[in-house]
């Protein structure tokens, strides 16, 4: 089996919901599963070293000379690849390495493919501008359609997900048990962040300090806007709550930060460092407007934050999870930053709870019968 990536980046979601499942899966299929990479050629180098690093049996290849234009040809690529393994089973991540994936099947180079869908790429690449060739955006909605109804099987990371499937593609695959669903998730083995007192004083803040995190990136989904109109109103409510950004953004375009300047404390870390240091956290943000992509998403952070410990203040309709936040009491689904109350901090005994929640339903292994259910009908064992 190979499982294929297109144009991403070696960050914290690729080493967790690429490398992270492609170990479980291969650990339950008993076999090693080949990693193949297309990556921009501008940080081939770097990129290759820390993906090997990180697992060993993969392939690391440069985008040249278009990341989205050239596709067909990096199929031709890969087809003396899998014909020399004798691969014959491929599952892409994305529209793009779908198409990939669909061609070399056509060519019977491969016989089974799956779509591992991370969203609503037609809808992101609009609602956000994350392409600005017309004739890509043209080629976008017949692209995922192919995914999504051409596919021998398909994993789908939200129940909203496969709705926009039904509703946008005329998908009809739930009658033929042809997909499963599974959230982004974390190891288990991340499920242990560190949270004593001695943590906090590290890093500059007090015992009584109430802390909120936001781990991310910048891109135009996490709604930066959204995310300074609440900051502003929790730090104008109580002197305790301060402000923990994992992000590389410039802290003066926000409001909040240039109101409250000393609320604020910015780093960068590896993704490895992350979970130990968000545990000393009470919040984890994830707010997000009310676009389609939002809609039929399942942020990692969300996850994570749950494994850490954190309460996540959250906004409605994001993905399955506000609904998840809201029945399990998980922390706060705002429908509007005014109306949010004073925070206080997460009591060690409910970060403990929230920890266990995440054990039983977030973690890898809590899926095996999906992931199981993906390896028999992909012939992977």
């Amino acid at each position: 089996m190979v499982y294929l990536t297109w144009g991403i980046g070696f960050n914290g979601i690729y080493l967790s919901q690429v490398l992270g499942v492609v170990k479980h899966l291969s650990s339950l299929s008993k076999t090693s599963i080949l990693v193949v990479s297309f990556v921009p050629y501008t940080t081939y180098t770097e990129t290759r070293k820390r993906i090997k690093a990180a697992y060993s049996n993969s392939l690391v290849l440069p985008m040249i000379p278009s990341r989205n234009h050239w596709w067909p040809l990096f199929a031709l690529m890969l087809a003396p690849l899998l014909m020399f393994s004798g691969r014959k089973g491929i599952m892409t991540r994305g529209v793009l390495a779908n198409q990939i994936g669909l061609l070399l099947r056509k060519l019977k180079i491969v016989s089974s493919v799956v779509y591992d869908g991370r969203g609503a790429e037609m809808a992101e690449w609009k609602e956000y501008n994350l392409v600005q060739s017309v004739k890509l955006l043209g080629k976008i909605e017949g692209w995922e359609s192919n995914s999504v109804i051409n596919s021998d099987f398909r994993l789908g990371v939200s129940e909203k997900l496969l709705e926009y499937w039904r509703a946008e593609f005329g998908y009809q695959g739930q009658k033929l048990n042809h997909h499963i669903v599974v959230p982004c998730t974390i190891n288990s083995s991340t499920n242990n962040g560190i949270e004593d007192n001695s943590t906090r004083e590290k890093y500059g803040y007090s015992v009584d300090d109430v802390i909120i995190v936001y781990s991310g990136s910048q891109i135009g989904w996490q709604s930066f806007h959204l995310i300074d109109d609440l900051l502003l109103e929790v730090l104008q409510q109580s002197e305790k709550v301060k402000v923990l950004f994992m992000a590389q953004i410039e802290l003066d375009t926000l409001h909040a930060y240039v109101q409250f300047p000393d609320k604020f404390v910015k780093m960068w870390v590896n993704p490895e460092e992350v979970v130990d240091i968000i545990s000393m956290c009470d919040y984890g943000l994830m707010i997000r407007e009310e676009t389609v992509t939002n809609k039929v998403a399942s942020p990692t952070k969300f996850a994570e934050y749950l494994g850490a410990g954190l309460k996540v203040i959250i906004s409605p309709n994001v993905g399955d999870f506000s609904k998840v936040v809201k029945e399990n009491d998980l922390g706060i689904v705002i429908d509007s930053v005014h109306t949010i109350k004073a925070l206080e901090q997460v009591k060690a005994e409910e970060s403990a709870r929230i920890k266990a929640f995440a054990k039983s339903n977030y973690i890898k292994s809590a899926f095996d019968v999906e992931y199981n259910a993906l390896l028999t009908k992909f012939n992977a064992n």
